[in-house]
C-alpha cells in the first residue's frame, strides 16, 4: 500500500488557493497508525526523520508523540515556513526512508490534516529543546454564523493559557481547505499543570462561550491526549 501521505503536495490536496501567499507558514497534523508489532522499527526510522527534519532550513518545529493511553500510533505536529519549504521537504532521503517502510508500519490509511496561521492569534514558537510530558491536540467545528464569535473567545483565552504555569505552547490553527474548522495544539510541563488550566476562570469561561452553540460536532470525538516522544540518548 502506497500512503496518500508522501504523495506529491497537490495530489494530498494542497493547492495554491488554501495557501494563497505562497510566503505562509504552512502547518500539519498528521495521523500514523501504526501498529504495536511495527512500533521500533518504525521508530528508528522516524527518529531519524525528526533530527534530520528540525535541521532543514525550511523548517519551524517537528514534534512527534504518541497517545498517553498507549494506544498504537504516531501523530506528528509540523510547522514550515512556507510552501517551498514543504516542497523541498519532500524530496528529502530521510522523508523518502519513511515512506519506504510506512506501507507496511501501519493499519489503515495515514491521515493528514493542512493547517495555516489564524492571522488574529498567531502561532508561537515551542521550546523543541523541552520534552513535553502532556500534550493536547483537539479539532474544533463552528459554523458561519458563530466563526467570528469562535475566534473572538480564542483571542481571549489564548494568551491566559500562553501564561499559565506549566504552559508549554499554546497554538490555533485553522484547517486550510475548511475555514470553520480548527485545530488546537496545548503543550504542558505536566498532567497536574494541565488539569489546574482546566479548571482555570479563563478556561470556564471559554467553555461556556463555546458551549453556546458554537460548536457544532462534539469535540472530545476528536481530542487526543499525548506524550511527546524524546528520541535523545
Amino acid at each position: 500500500m502506497r500512503s496518500t501521505l508522501f504523495a506529491t503536495a497537490a495530489s494530498i490536496g494542497l493547492s495554491t488557493a488554501a495557501f494563497a501567499d505562497t510566503r505562509d507558514t504552512v502547518q500539519a497534523f498528521v495521523i500514523l497508525p501504526v501498529t504495536e508489532a511495527a512500533h521500533d522499527s518504525f521508530l528508528d526510522v522516524m527518529a531519524k526523520n525528526v533530527e534530520a527534519s528540525r535541521a532543514e532550513a525550511g523548517n519551524i518545529s517537528f514534534e512527534a508523540f504518541e497517545a498517553e493511553d498507549g494506544t498504537p500510533g504516531i501523530f506528528l505536529v509540523e510547522r514550515w515556513k512556507n510552501q517551498a519549504a514543504i516542497d523541498a521537504h519532500m524530496q528529502e532521503p530521510h522523508l523518502k526512508a519513511v515512506e519506504k517502510i510506512v506501507g507496511d508500519s501501519v493499519s489503515a490509511d495515514p491521515q493528514q490534516i493542512w493547517l495555516k496561521e489564524v492571522p488574529e492569534i498567531p502561532a508561537l514558537p515551542v521550546p523543541e529543546d523541552e520534552v513535553s510530558p502532556r500534550n493536547i491536540v483537539v479539532m474544533l467545528k463552528t459554523d458561519d454564523a458563530h466563526h467570528d464569535a469562535f475566534l473572538k473567545a480564542f483571542e481571549k483565552a489564548v494568551p491566559k493559557a500562553r501564561a499559565a504555569d506549566g504552559n508549554m505552547g499554546y497554538n490555533i490553527y485553522q484547517v486550510a481547505d475548511k475555514p470553520n474548522d480548527f485545530v488546537v495544539v496545548e503543550h504542558w510541563a505536566s498532567a497536574a499543570q494541565h488539569e489546574k488550566h482546566l479548571k482555570a476562570d479563563y478556561s470556564a469561561e471559554l467553555d461556556k462561550a463555546l458551549g453556546d452553540g458554537m460548536l457544532v460536532a462534539n469535540p472530545m470525538d476528536t481530542r487526543w491526549v499525548l506524550s511527546e516522544l524524546s528520541f535523545k540518548e
